[in-house]
């Protein structure tokens, strides 16, 4: 599992760099409309992973219940 998380921890970083580096380039844009795409990107890629997982335990996703 030590692999798996500096995967994570490097594709985290490349992620805020190219995110940084696109906020930079983009300054005429006002910040409401960068903060939403960027968000709703995030969410795509969340109910994403959701929806993955959902189907390969066949169970509801852990957004639906709390223990």
């Amino acid at each position: 599992m030590r692999v798996v998380g500096i995967v994570v921890m490097l594709f985290v970083a490349f992620n805020d760099a190219t995110l940084a580096v696109l906020a930079r380039q983009m300054q005429e844009l006002h910040f409401s409309i960068m903060m939403f795409w960027f968000s709703a990107i995030g969410l795509l890629f969340i109910i994403t992973y959701l929806s993955v997982v959902s189907l390969f335990s066949h169970d509801y996703p852990d957004l639906f219940y709390y223990d």
